[in-house]
């Protein structure tokens, strides 16, 4: 594409490889500045690789939605969904967790699965589709994984919350809807990176602004009053 857009040959250059590949050119005195984008842990070893060079890093999100108890439900749980299901939830801007006033908290999940079941799950070549497959297996795992460990704590699934049988592969994850988890669930903590919308309950608004706040990773937040 850049040489059919009338670039000079050599001005961008491919190179593909692995950590070691990576390594070499965070670490190679020719190479001045460094942009990355990827997970929080790589993000950290290239930090520390790339010493005084210049950099732009952007390294996992985990951006929370807040529904407070004024809001439009219907409204909050479209954005929701969409931030959540777009791409499959490959997204780091995604909606990673949703932290909804309890007294709202059953009309807001309602709406939720409403809007949810418009998720077609699918080939992405089908113009139908509005969610296609993960990107790799430990991607999918690590939705297995997040999802078990929200159920161990409480939380319980309303739509979905595994692969989805008869695919082409198995990393086709079902689009799920979460109710019920807790703020110790890798889910809050972590960035999940799949199709998935966590419903977490919150007291009040500073007690949504202080679970908002209580994470390492960023990027993206909504409030929805």
């Amino acid at each position: 594409i850049m040489a059919d857009a009338g670039l000079p040959e050599g001005v961008v250059n491919v190179v593909y490889g692995g950590g070691e590949t990576g390594e070499l050119l965070v670490t190679h005195p020719g190479v001045d500045c460094i942009g990355f984008v990827g997970s929080n842990p790589t993000a950290e070893k290239i930090v520390r690789a790339a010493g005084l060079k210049r950099s732009l890093i952007e390294a996992s999100g985990n951006g929370p939605v807040i529904v407070c108890e004024d809001a439009d439900l219907a409204r909050a749980a479209q954005g929701a969904v969409f931030g959540g299901f777009f791409c499959a939830g490959q997204v780091c801007c995604a909606t990673e967790r949703v932290l909804v006033h309890e007294r709202v908290h059953d009309a807001f999940l309602d709406e939720v699965v409403k809007a949810a079941t418009e998720w077609r799950l699918g080939d992405p070549f089908d113009a139908e589709t509005k969610v296609g497959p993960m990107n790799n297996e430990p991607t999918a795992l690590k939705m297995d994984t997040h999802v078990a460990d929200a159920v161990d704590k409480g939380a319980s699934v309303v739509l979905g919350g595994a692969r989805a049988g008869g695919r082409p592969t198995d990393l086709y994850y079902e689009p799920t809807v979460l109710a019920d988890v807790s703020l110790d669930t890798l889910i809050n903590r972590e960035e999940t990176f799949g199709p998935i919308v966590p419903l977490i309950r919150v007291s009040s608004d500073d007690a949504a602004l202080a679970a908002a706040n209580d994470s390492h990773l960023g990027l993206q937040a909504a409030v929805y009053t």
